[in-house]
């Protein structure tokens, strides 16, 4: 006997009933899908025929999460903690076969049943911290029942798959098999009684309670303060008290959990990561990458590669650059090695990818080449003139050099399989990929799909945007500098608005050659249009004063955090001509609050140009190359959080000594107006809803 929607198949026959649950063409799991799923539950557990129930999964149904935009929200019923209860406390014994990979919402309803059967090569994944909060009830009693205290733990603070034959998982599953999942599920589900599971860790709740207390103690990352502060409550709870008293306590701490603004800004990070691997349809992932240079980007990118066990083929443009290269990437291996990032076994494997071309006449059949040879500006056209000689019409073709501040010099040059590219390597939240189109394929996303199928294989996000001179994370970084100028203007010592930045990017600390010393250069080259009060150019006369320092050198003289007097009188100066400090309101703004604003300002004018369409995109760019902390979740985002019009009302009131720069004020009172507000990541549609 079968019964099924389209995603969800029921079949019954010798007392148990076979739910499979299939991915969807949405990929995610929606109202629509989980009523079906409830609905097959239900049919399930009411049929006098079925004794048993066998929940499974097709082509990565247990993969499935809630849509991103109600992982930010409320969930829409059913939720997912009525289907995971449900399958919990079902009158009919109930078992989940695993296969594949299993992660996120999936898993949770796999976790539920009252027990697990997994083939051997399965893996999952179950990263609750980095989205700020914690499974449904029926999970966390089921993994604080088989694991303990100190195990749930580290498995919900893991974002790696890990596999089912970790031995931190034993307790899990019941069985772990090398064939049929399912019919050894199936077999498992008549030997059991509904609900009676074994609860290991319950057996033993001296040690159960001596893990609580590890840790309490252990409690000193605030990065995940408020996520393990909430577990412990709740793992204490499924201790001592019954199921059906166990489940509201719970369900209520998570929700208290998921309204702290910090847990809201970690699940609106990763919504957005999570939006820019899959807003784009699918593509077929190319064999190999092909690098044209061996830059420090090359590097980078053939690190990525490599751990994803990608082939890398390496052209070198100068001689014995190869050996070089090999020889980086060899000693990047053993770090990591050393530092237990990297297996052993893995290491030999990961070289043994790493082969050398010669010659660009071996481009011809390249699937993906990535220029990073890091040459001069003036040689740039005639290298982009040699690859799309070199290249085929089918060939996706990534540019490198010159393109974080002039990709709009060579847009001309790009076409829909040629594109500028920079990565960004895990300064805050972990890589992300910029790629720059020409205005005109900016906004379609047939082209885009081999782009994002390439640095999805190295696991990576991206954000496109259309081409201008200063990629949106340039422009960003400048936007950051000005605010550190402003702070600096009100009386504020760089070394404190260094000190109380929330971020990694320090304007004021030792830069490196696109940090504080080209500052003059691309306010110049970005925003000379904007710059009307006609203000000295604070940055350039700082850097000349000394404040700048030099790459590993204090950004301050030795022992103070003072200006030099020269600097001194150069902010006088500049305040004469733009706002004496007399006039500005007795509270100065804090470092966040005056960069907050410089960041939504730019981020406005970037969208009202059309180069980044949503401002979930402009939150994602800022938080990972800025390196902001996990509290912050973005100028949009904070903007939204403190509500628009009082944020507005508050930038009114700043009197901005460049109020080009920081006055969003306009934008921000349109919204306000009409009701808008900032599209969340996941909801299709305009950047304003």
């Amino acid at each position: 006997m079968t019964a099924s929607s389209d995603w969800v198949e029921t079949k019954i026959g010798n007392k148990a009933a076979v739910i499979t649950l299939k991915r969807s063409p949405e990929g995610s799991f929606t109202a629509a899908l989980r009523q079906a799923y409830l609905a097959s539950l239900q049919a399930a557990f009411e049929n006098p025929e079925v004794e048993t129930v066998v929940l499974a999964s097709s082509k990565g149904g247990f993969t499935l999460d809630l849509p991103l935009f109600e992982r930010q929200t409320s969930q829409a019923r059913p939720s997912l903690a009525t289907l995971t209860e449900t399958i919990s406390t079902a009158p009919k014994p109930v078992v989940a076969a695993l296969r594949g990979r299993a992660a996120d919402a999936g898993l949770e309803l796999a976790l539920s049943a009252s027990a697990c059967v997994a083939h051997q090569g399965t893996r999952i994944s179950l990263p609750s911290f980095a989205a700020g909060t914690l499974p449904s009830p029926a999970v966390l009693m089921k993994l604080a029942s088989h694991l303990g205290p100190e195990r749930t733990h580290a498995f919900l603070a893991s974002l790696a798959d890990m596999p089912v034959t970790a031995p931190s998982l034993e307790p899990v599953f019941a069985e772990i098999v090398a064939q049929n999942a399912v019919g050894a599920a199936a077999q498992l589900a008549q030997q059991l009684a509904p609900n009676t599971a074994k609860t290991p860790a319950f057996q033993e709740p001296t040690r159960y309670q001596d893990g609580l207390t590890k840790l309490r103690r252990a409690l000193t990352d605030p990065a995940k303060a408020s996520e393990a502060g909430t577990l412990i409550e709740v793992l204490e709870a499924a201790l001592l008290l019954p199921a059906e008293t166990f489940f509201p306590f719970a369900a209520a701490q998570i929700d208290d959990l998921c309204k702290r603004h910090e847990s809201r800004s970690k699940g609106y990070r990763r919504a957005c990561k999570l939006a820019a691997i899959r807003a784009f349809p699918e593509a077929k992932p190319p064999e190999a990458l092909t690098l044209v240079g061996t830059s420090l980007q090359a590097s980078r990118l053939a690190f990525m590669a490599l751990r994803a066990n990608l082939p890398v083929r390496v052209i070198s443009l100068q001689d014995g650059g190869f050996t070089a290269f090999r020889e980086r990437i060899q000693a990047q291996i053993k770090l990591r090695v050393a530092n237990r990032h990297i297996p052993v076994n893995q290491a030999d494997q990961m070289l043994a990818l790493l082969t050398e071309l010669h010659g660009f006449d071996t481009l011809h059949t390249a699937e993906w080449v990535v220029e990073a040879a890091a040459h001069s500006i003036d040689a740039i056209p005639d290298l982009i003139t040699e690859l799309k000689n070199a290249t085929s019409e089918q060939t996706t073709l990534m540019l490198t050099s010159g393109m974080l501040s002039g990709a709009g010099e060579f847009a001309e040059q790009f076409t829909p399989r040629i594109a500028a590219l920079q990565i960004h390597a895990d300064i805050g939240g972990g890589d992300l990929a910029e790629i720059v189109l020409k205005q005109d394929y900016a906004r379609t996303d047939r082209h885009k799909a081999p782009m994002v199928a390439a640095l999805r294989r190295l696991g990576v996000p991206v954000v496109f945007q259309a081409a201008q001179n200063g990629l949106a994370s340039t422009r960003l970084l400048t936007a950051l500098c000005i605010a550190a100028e402003d702070a600096v203007a009100r009386g504020m010592s760089p070394l404190r608005f260094d000190t109380d930045l929330p971020c990694r990017a320090k304007p004021f600390a030792a830069q490196n050659a696109e940090g504080f010393r080209a500052q003059p250069f691309r306010i110049s080259a970005f925003f000379s249009d904007k710059v009307t009060t006609k203000a000295p150019s604070l940055s350039a006369t700082l850097l000349k004063a000394g404040i700048d320092g030099g790459k590993g050198t204090s950004a301050l003289e030795q022992g103070t955090p003072q200006l030099t007097p020269e600097a001194e009188n150069t902010v006088a100066a500049w305040q004469t001509l733009v706002g004496a400090p007399e006039t500005l309101p007795a509270k100065s703004p804090s470092a966040a609050e005056l960069a907050t604003a410089a960041l939504l300002k730019a981020g406005f004018d970037l969208l009202e140009a059309g180069t980044v369409q949503y401002p979930w995109e402009i939150d994602l760019i800022l938080t990972v190359t800025l390196g902001f902390a996990p509290s912050y979740g973005g100028a949009f985002f904070e903007a939204e959080a403190k509500g628009l019009a009082s944020y507005n009302m508050w930038l009114k009131n700043l009197s901005s000594l460049r109020p080009e720069f920081f006055d969003a004020s306009k934008e921000l009172g349109e919204m306000v107006k009409n009701g808008l507000k900032f599209a969340k990541p996941g909801q299709p549609g305009l950047a304003y809803l």
